[in-house]
């Protein structure tokens, strides 16, 4: 008796004219081990997109970051708020600015957070705060460096996040606890696991 030769099913194409796959995604019929973990469950984008970089749970940016996050953040807002003070003080002593001190200083700050937070880290990856804790931030799509019109965005989400907070603080009516900082802001990941990432 021969040996029966084992011949992979054709795969016909449906009516809507695209070929079906001829083997499951998994062993019958389950997703891949790989997409049953929690850490995909809880990173995965929408449906239609690829696994998403940089977000809770991704297993390619292992390193805790949490606190260096914090800590860099207030890095970087003691530089921005510290210009607009020091504009505010010596605004005060120019006749022609005298006048509106606060408004030169609202000014200030927001050109001085643009510039540092949207150009600065298009071309070196972080800001001053986060390189100094070890941080960088990414593409969700691809881990790689986030381009200008990413960071204007981002910097723009960034200010409406900061008025909510500032208002719901104040004790109005607010959403402010609803913001979703995964959805607001591109993620930030340690500069050790991109370097290990595109080294791999």
């Amino acid at each position: 008796m021969g040996l029966l030769r084992h011949n992979p099913p054709m795969s016909f194409p449906p009516q809507g004219g695209q070929p079906q796959q001829p083997y499951p995604p998994g062993a019958w019929g389950q997703p891949p081990q790989y997409q049953q973990s929690p850490q995909y469950q809880q990173s995965r984008p929408p449906a239609g997109l690829g696994m998403l970089h940089g977000y809770a749970g991704d297993p390619r940016y292992p390193s805790p970051r949490k606190l260096r996050r914090v800590f860099g953040f207030t890095v970087d807002w003691v530089i921005h708020v510290g210009c607009a003070v020091a504009t505010e003080v010596g605004a005060q002593h120019v006749p022609s600015l005298a006048k509106l001190p606060v408004v030169w200083a609202i000014v200030v700050w927001l050109v001085v957070s643009f510039l540092h937070r949207v150009p600065i880290q298009a071309a070196c990856g972080t800001t001053l705060g986060k390189a100094l804790f070890g941080l960088r931030m990414i593409r969700p799509v691809d881990g790689g460096k986030p381009g200008f019109g990413q960071l204007a965005g981002a910097w723009v989400r960034g200010i409406w996040v900061s008025i909510i907070v500032v208002v719901g603080l104040l004790g109005a009516s607010t959403t402010g606890d609803d913001v979703d900082e995964d959805k607001a802001f591109l993620p930030v990941v340690r500069s050790r696991d991109v370097r290990a990432l595109r080294g791999a």
